[in-house]
């Protein structure tokens, strides 16, 4: 699925989505000893960004209570992903579609 496709997906289907996304998190910095096998993106890198693609997608309003920014910033930053330039990049595209 194409991340274009993926953010026109149902609010519950990226509900549950983030959701996944998270527990793939936990179970690679815990009992999947890093396996990049357990990732939904693949790789660090983009589940990192796909996690914030999903995050951003959502209004003010409806975001998620039970996850954060920053709470996947330091998911990636255990992850070994460079965090910062992604979270730029995503910032800048979450204040150029509210323009």
């Amino acid at each position: 699925m194409n991340m274009k496709n993926l953010l026109t997906s149902s609010f519950q289907f990226r509900y549950q989505l983030l959701s996944r996304l998270i527990c793939d998190c936990k179970y690679y910095l815990g009992y999947g000893n890093r396996s990049r096998k357990y990732l939904w993106g693949k790789n660090e890198s983009d589940h990192i960004r796909y996690m914030f693609e999903i995050y951003d997608s959502f209004p003010d309003r409806d975001k998620p209570e039970w996850t954060s920014r920053p709470e996947i910033i330091d998911f990636g930053r255990q992850m070994g992903v460079n965090v910062m330039p992604i979270a730029k990049e995503m910032y800048k595209k979450r204040t150029h579609r509210a323009a």
